[in-house]
């Protein structure tokens, strides 16, 4: 039985996500999301990929 509940829930319904200790989702958002996106935006720019 809770396998199946694993198998029939989709993302929407996940709060929390812990990996080998570390939480990587709290709340329904990515931990660091915003840091993480950032630093894309700047690598992209310097690599002539963004708007500056």
């Amino acid at each position: 039985l809770p396998a199946a509940l694993v198998y029939a829930a989709s993302g929407a319904v996940v709060h929390t996500t812990v990996v080998a200790g570390r939480v990587l989702m709290r709340g329904g958002e990515i931990e660091g999301a915003e840091e993480v996106l950032a630093r894309a935006l700047e690598r992209a720019r310097q690599l002539g990929l963004a708007p500056r």
